[in-house]
Protein backbone atom coordinates (compact mmCIF):
# COMPACT_ATOMS: atom_id res chain seq x y z
CA UNK A 1 0.00 0.00 0.00
CA UNK A 2 1.16 3.68 -0.77
CA UNK A 3 2.05 5.59 1.30
CA UNK A 4 -0.01 9.03 1.44
CA UNK A 5 1.96 12.33 0.56
CA UNK A 6 1.80 14.68 3.77
CA UNK A 7 -0.23 18.19 3.17
CA UNK A 8 1.87 21.08 2.53
CA UNK A 9 -0.23 22.95 5.61
CA UNK A 10 1.21 20.16 8.23
CA UNK A 11 5.08 20.72 6.32
CA UNK A 12 4.94 24.26 7.19
CA UNK A 13 3.80 23.61 10.53
CA UNK A 14 6.32 21.49 11.25
CA UNK A 15 9.05 23.38 9.70
CA UNK A 16 7.76 26.33 11.33
CA UNK A 17 7.60 24.38 14.92
CA UNK A 18 11.34 23.53 13.95
CA UNK A 19 12.52 27.27 13.33
CA UNK A 20 11.18 28.86 16.34
CA UNK A 21 13.29 27.59 18.86
CA UNK A 22 16.01 28.98 16.79
CA UNK A 23 14.70 32.50 16.08
CA UNK A 24 13.74 32.70 20.10
CA UNK A 25 17.50 31.68 20.77
CA UNK A 26 18.91 34.70 17.93
CA UNK A 27 16.70 37.16 19.36
CA UNK A 28 17.22 36.83 22.88
CA UNK A 29 21.04 37.09 21.90
CA UNK A 30 20.07 40.24 19.58
CA UNK A 31 18.19 41.84 22.58
CA UNK A 32 21.09 41.01 25.06
CA UNK A 33 23.41 43.11 22.84
CA UNK A 34 20.74 45.84 22.77
CA UNK A 35 20.90 45.91 25.92
CA UNK A 36 24.64 46.07 26.13
CA UNK A 37 25.18 48.84 23.35
CA UNK A 38 21.58 50.50 22.77
CA UNK A 39 22.66 51.94 19.33
CA UNK A 40 22.16 48.64 17.57
CA UNK A 41 18.72 48.92 17.88
CA UNK A 42 18.26 51.88 15.29
CA UNK A 43 21.05 49.90 12.99
CA UNK A 44 19.10 46.86 12.58
CA UNK A 45 17.13 46.84 9.16
CA UNK A 46 14.12 44.87 10.23
CA UNK A 47 14.22 48.15 13.06
CA UNK A 48 14.25 50.89 10.06
CA UNK A 49 11.65 48.84 8.12
CA UNK A 50 9.09 48.53 10.50
CA UNK A 51 9.71 52.31 11.44
CA UNK A 52 9.53 53.40 8.02
CA UNK A 53 6.20 51.51 7.00
CA UNK A 54 5.24 52.45 10.24
CA UNK A 55 6.01 56.20 9.13
CA UNK A 56 4.72 55.82 5.73
CA UNK A 57 1.13 54.89 7.44
CA UNK A 58 0.81 57.86 9.24
CA UNK A 59 1.67 60.21 6.50
CA UNK A 60 -1.09 58.30 4.15
CA UNK A 61 -3.46 58.80 6.95
CA UNK A 62 -2.67 62.17 7.68
CA UNK A 63 -3.29 63.32 3.95
CA UNK A 64 -6.67 61.51 3.21
CA UNK A 65 -7.39 62.91 6.38
CA UNK A 66 -6.59 66.37 5.45
CA UNK A 67 -8.14 65.67 2.02
CA UNK A 68 -11.29 64.83 3.91
CA UNK A 69 -11.47 68.15 5.49
CA UNK A 70 -10.83 69.88 2.61
CA UNK A 71 -13.10 68.22 0.51
CA UNK A 72 -16.82 70.68 -0.65
CA UNK A 73 -19.74 68.42 0.74
CA UNK A 74 -22.77 68.41 -1.74
CA UNK A 75 -25.30 71.12 -0.88
CA UNK A 76 -28.01 69.44 1.73
CA UNK A 77 -31.01 69.51 -1.10
CA UNK A 78 -28.57 66.64 -3.47
CA UNK A 79 -30.25 64.48 -4.85
CA UNK A 80 -29.37 60.69 -5.10
CA UNK A 81 -28.13 59.81 -8.65
CA UNK A 82 -30.74 58.98 -10.84
CA UNK A 83 -31.93 55.26 -11.58
CA UNK A 84 -33.28 56.11 -14.76
CA UNK A 85 -32.03 57.24 -18.14
CA UNK A 86 -32.71 58.70 -21.59
CA UNK A 87 -32.87 56.67 -24.88
CA UNK A 88 -32.60 57.48 -28.28
CA UNK A 89 -34.56 55.00 -30.93
CA UNK A 90 -35.40 54.89 -34.21
CA UNK A 91 -37.90 53.10 -35.66
CA UNK A 92 -36.62 50.64 -38.55
CA UNK A 93 -39.12 50.57 -40.59
CA UNK A 94 -37.98 52.69 -44.03
CA UNK A 95 -41.53 54.52 -44.27
CA UNK A 96 -41.89 55.65 -40.77
CA UNK A 97 -37.95 56.34 -39.18
CA UNK A 98 -39.68 57.92 -36.29
CA UNK A 99 -37.09 59.68 -33.97
CA UNK A 100 -38.19 59.28 -29.97
CA UNK A 101 -36.92 58.86 -27.02
CA UNK A 102 -37.53 56.59 -23.81
CA UNK A 103 -37.44 57.46 -20.16
CA UNK A 104 -36.33 53.97 -18.58
CA UNK A 105 -34.19 52.23 -16.28
CA UNK A 106 -30.75 52.34 -17.01
CA UNK A 107 -30.44 48.71 -17.30
CA UNK A 108 -32.93 49.00 -20.02
CA UNK A 109 -32.47 46.43 -22.79
CA UNK A 110 -35.84 45.30 -24.32
CA UNK A 111 -35.24 46.35 -28.11
CA UNK A 112 -37.35 46.81 -30.30
CA UNK A 113 -39.66 48.43 -28.61
CA UNK A 114 -43.38 50.05 -30.16
CA UNK A 115 -43.41 53.11 -32.37
CA UNK A 116 -45.26 55.35 -31.28
CA UNK A 117 -46.21 57.02 -34.71
CA UNK A 118 -46.46 53.77 -37.05
CA UNK A 119 -47.37 51.36 -34.07
CA UNK A 120 -44.83 48.38 -35.47
CA UNK A 121 -42.28 46.60 -33.45
CA UNK A 122 -39.46 48.18 -34.84
CA UNK A 123 -37.72 50.52 -32.34
CA UNK A 124 -34.41 50.50 -32.17
CA UNK A 125 -31.37 52.18 -30.00
CA UNK A 126 -29.79 54.78 -31.60
CA UNK A 127 -26.64 56.34 -31.62
CA UNK A 128 -24.77 59.49 -32.46
CA UNK A 129 -22.79 59.72 -35.43
CA UNK A 130 -20.15 62.32 -35.61
CA UNK A 131 -18.50 61.93 -39.17
CA UNK A 132 -17.93 64.77 -41.67
CA UNK A 133 -20.93 63.32 -43.73
CA UNK A 134 -23.41 62.79 -40.76
CA UNK A 135 -22.47 65.49 -38.48
CA UNK A 136 -23.67 64.11 -35.44
CA UNK A 137 -27.25 62.84 -36.70
CA UNK A 138 -28.92 60.20 -34.74
CA UNK A 139 -28.61 56.22 -36.24
CA UNK A 140 -29.55 52.43 -35.90
CA UNK A 141 -25.93 50.81 -35.75
CA UNK A 142 -24.96 47.88 -37.72
CA UNK A 143 -22.66 45.10 -36.78
CA UNK A 144 -19.70 44.72 -38.68
CA UNK A 145 -17.07 42.62 -37.54
CA UNK A 146 -17.98 42.94 -34.48
CA UNK A 147 -17.98 46.53 -34.47
CA UNK A 148 -20.83 48.80 -34.27
CA UNK A 149 -20.76 51.22 -37.55
CA UNK A 150 -22.96 53.84 -38.64
CA UNK A 151 -26.25 52.64 -40.81
CA UNK A 152 -26.02 55.62 -43.06
CA UNK A 153 -21.96 55.90 -44.11
CA UNK A 154 -20.63 52.67 -42.58
CA UNK A 155 -18.17 54.68 -40.09
CA UNK A 156 -17.20 53.00 -36.48
CA UNK A 157 -19.35 54.68 -33.69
Amino acid sequence: MAQESQNRLVEWYLAIRAWVPAARRGVEAWLAQVRAEPALLWESSAVRCTLLGLGGLVVVWIVSTGVNLVAIPPPADAQPPSERAYFHVICADSSCRHHFTLFEKKSFDDFPVKCPRCGKLDGAQARQCFSKSCGGRWTIPQLRDKQPVCGSCAQPL
